[in-house]
């Protein structure tokens, strides 16, 4: 059972994020390239559909907890530093 306040931490708005997918769907430089669609694919995989994080904290078997907090944690490194790489990309823009 995950604590009250990890379970409760704010995620962002399926609206807002739904949002800017949009946006990027209906970029023909994405869309129209393999690796604009590539991109796409994995920028929806990485969004939980799920209304909240209590509700698939509950469903993950205690037993893959810390192998998929070990996986989470290697994923958000990667993905913090690719977001450090396109906030500079947008710099130079």
């Amino acid at each position: 059972m995950p604590s009250p306040e990890r379970a409760d931490r704010e995620q962002p708005s399926d609206t807002y994020v739904e949002m800017l997918m949009d946006g990027l769907r209906r970029d023909p430089s994405l869309r129209y390239t393999e690796v604009g669609r590539s991109m796409l694919i994995w920028l929806s995989a990485g969004i939980p559909r799920t209304s909240s994080l209590a509700d698939l904290i509950d469903r993950v078997p205690p037993h893959c907890g810390v192998t998929i907090a070990q996986i989470a944690r290697e994923c958000a490194q990667w993905w913090n530093s690719f977001a450090d790489d396109m906030d500079r990309l947008g710099e130079l823009s």
